[in-house]
C-alpha cells in the first residue's frame, strides 16, 4: 500500500514520501543529473567490500566458521521445525540443536582485532579461507548472571528480535515487496554460542584497549557463558570517525540513507530507531550511483565517492510475513532514555517514546524521519571537511 492511501497517513511522516519528493529539489546540487530513473535501466551492481580492498563472495563458496559448510559446527545445527516446544525459539531462528563452543568459531579466523564496542558487546573483525575473505564479528554476551557495562545480560528474547529483524532486512538486497536496497549491512550467519572468552578475542580486546581506550568492562566470562554471534559484511567505518570532502557527499549519505529506509518502510513497515551517526558506515565506492527500488519504480542517487550502510537493529521494528510485528519493548528500559553527552540524540529517544506513546509494537514510521532529521543537524554541525573554504564557511568564519 502507497503510504498516501494510508488511514492514517495524515497523523505520520514517511520517509518514503518524504524524501522521495525532496530529491526534485536536489537535482542542481548533483550537476542535474536525474534522481529519479524511470522505466527498467540497468541497476548498479550491490556493493561489496572488494571495493574498500577487502575479498569477500557468498558464504556458500567460502568456508566462513559460522556457515552450514564448516564442518567442526555442523552437528550442533539442524531442523527444529518438528520440534513444538522449540518452534520459536532463537535456537531455529538461528538453524541450531544446540549451542556451538565458542572455540570452534574463533580458532579458524586469523588476524583478529577489535574495532569496536557497544552497550552489550563488543566488535571484531577477522579474517579466514586463507585470509582472503574478511568480516566483521558482532559478540553478544547473553543470558549470563554478570553484569555487561553495569546492565543486566541481555535474555533470548530480547536478542532474537535484532537476528529476525537482520535476517528480513537482507531480503530486500534481492528484491522484497517491489523494493530493492543493499543499503542495510548484510548478515552472513548469527549463531548462539557458549564457553569461557576465547583468548584470542581477549588479547584482541587488550590491544584495543592498550592503544584506543575501552569503555566497556572486561569479558571475563565463565564457561557456561552463552553468547549471540553476529557475521556482517565490511561495511566501512561510521560517520562520526569519517572526513567529507563537501556538501555533495554529505547530501549523497542523507540521502541514501533516507533511500534505504524508504525501501524498507515500504517493504516491511521498519523502523529503525536508533539511527545515530555512529550507525551509518561509509566507504569509499567507484559507482556512480546507488540504486533503489520502491514500490516498483527505481530512483538512484549519486554516491559522490561514498556508500553507505545502515547496521545494529537492537532497537529496531519489522512486520514480517505482512502481519507478524517483531520489536524491540523498550517501555520499561529506563536505561535508554537517559540522557547521555550527545543531547540532541537522546532527544529523538525521547521524542519516539512520545510518538509511540510507549507502545513499541505500534508502526509509527515518523521515527525514521526524526533520526534523518538528527543526522542532517550532524552533517550540519558536527562533521569534519577537508574542504577548507567549506569548513570556514560552516563555523562562520
Amino acid at each position: 500500500m502507497s503510504a498516501k492511501n494510508d488511514p492514517g497517513y495524515s497523523d505520520d511522516l514517511y520517509v518514503a514520501d518524504i524524501f522521495l519528493d525532496l530529491l526534485e529539489a536536489t537535482r542542481d546540487g548533483f550537476k542535474k543529473d536525474p534522481m529519479k530513473l524511470q522505466g527498467s535501466e540497468t541497476i548498479m551492481q550491490p556493493k561489496t567490500s572488494q571495493q574498500s580492498g577487502v575479498c569477500s563472495t557468498s558464504t556458500d563458496e567460502v568456508d566462513s566458521p559460522l556457515s552450514i559448510n564448516f564442518k567442526p559446527i555442523q552437528k550442533y545445527l539442524g531442523d527444529l521445525s518438528c520440534s513444538t516446544e522449540c518452534r520459536n525459539s532463537i535456537f531455529q531462528t538461528c538453524g541450531q540443536k544446540e549451542p556451538i563452543p565458542i572455540r570452534l568459531i574463533t580458532h579458524p579466523l586469523n588476524k583478529l582485532r577489535k574495532i569496536g564496542e557497544g552497550a552489550f558487546g563488543e566488535v571484531y573483525a577477522g579474517q579466514f579461507n586463507r585470509n582472503t575473505v574478511s568480516r566483521i564479528f558482532k559478540i553478544v554476551a547473553i543470558e549470563g548472571k554478570k553484569f555487561v557495562n553495569d546492565q543486566k545480560q541481555r535474555k533470548f528474547k530480547e536478542i532474537q528480535p535484532e537476528i529476525v529483524i537482520c535476517q528480513e532486512l537482507n531480503k530486500l538486497r534481492t528484491g522484497y515487496n517491489g523494493c530493492f536496497t543493499d543499503g542495510f549491512v548484510n548478515l552472513h550467519n548469527a549463531r548462539i554460542c557458549r564457553g569461557k572468552y576465547p583468548k584470542k578475542l581477549m588479547d584482541a580486546w587488550k590491544n584495543f584497549k592498550n592503544h584506543s581506550g575501552c569503555e566497556n568492562t572486561k569479558p571475563d566470562y565463565p564457561y557456561n557463558q552463552l553468547y549471540a554471534v553476529f557475521e556482517h559484511e565490511f561495511c566501512g567505518i561510521n560517520v562520526c570517525m569519517s572526513h567529507f570532502k563537501d556538501h555533495r557527499q554529505s547530501l549523497s549519505i542523507i540521502l541514501q540513507v533516507a533511500h534505504a529506509l524508504a525501501a524498507a518502510e515500504v517493504a516491511c513497515e521498519f523502523e529503525h530507531r536508533d539511527l545515530h551517526w555512529g550507525n551509518v558506515l561509509i566507504q569509499e565506492t567507484v559507482n556512480i550511483y546507488n540504486v533503489f527500488t520502491i514500490t516498483g519504480k527505481f530512483y538512484r542517487v549519486p554516491c559522490c565517492g561514498l556508500t553507505s550502510t545502515i547496521i545494529d537493529f537492537s532497537n529496531s521494528r519489522i512486520t514480517v510475513d505482512g502481519n507478524k510485528i517483531v520489536f524491540c519493548d523498550l517501555a520499561n528500559d529506563d536505561e535508554q532514555f537517559i540522557e547521555g553527552p550527545d543531547k540532541v540524540q537522546f532527544d529523538v529517544y525521547k521524542r519516539m517514546k512520545r510518538m509511540t506513546r510507549n507502545k513499541w509494537d505500534k508502526y509509527t514510521p515518523k521515527s525514521n524521519v526524526v533520526w534523518i532529521h538528527y543526522l542532517t543537524t550532524k552533517f550540519l554541525e558536527d562533521v569534519s571537511y577537508t574542504d577548507i573554504g567549506l569548513e570556514e564557511n560552516k563555523n562562520g568564519n
